[in-house]
């Protein structure tokens, strides 16, 4: 699918589902913010494309320092296991955390709007769903054994 079909899909999807958004045009770029229901309380969501995919990051406004690196790290790895579409990841320079996840557009004649919903839901649900837990880390509060363990007790209460 060409790159610029891509961007008009998701612009208009963005556009539909009323998200303010800017486009950097030079990048081919798309940027907003979104809401979550954690501790976290926003990400900064960014959209990008290749030749071949639609990569989507939600980056978290908090980033992990030195004391709170390595549970953070070994929290993401924790919360990583068995995930099926994205993964988080952290940067060791600047401690930035994100969920990335993408949509292999290879073959599409059309991006559908299911697969551009998808692929900017899914980041945001996995912070909402390990967020709290992020948070308490980031802030040196506790460690990554015990708030994963809160996020599995929580899966089965529900």
């Amino acid at each position: 699918m060409e790159r610029e079909l891509m961007i008009d899909r998701v612009r208009e999807h963005l556009e539909s589902n009323g998200i303010r958004f800017n486009f950097e045009e030079e990048r081919q770029i798309f940027r907003f913010g979104i809401t979550t229901h954690n501790k976290i309380r926003s990400l900064n969501m960014v959209i990008h494309f290749t030749s071949q995919e639609m990569v989507v990051l939600a980056v978290c406004p908090l980033a992990a320092d030195v004391a709170s690196a390595d549970e953070v790290m070994r929290y993401l790895t924790m919360a990583n296991y068995g995930l099926r579409n994205g993964n988080f990841e952290m940067d060791l320079n600047d401690g930035e955390v994100r969920y990335k996840s993408y949509v292999n557009t290879e073959g599409y004649d059309e991006l559908p709007d299911c697969q551009i919903r998808k692929a900017v839901v899914i980041p945001v649900a996995m912070f909402d769903r390990f967020g709290d837990g992020l948070a308490a880390l980031l802030m040196g509060f506790s460690d990554a054994t015990t708030e994963m363990r809160k996020v599995k007790d929580g899966e089965k209460a529900n």
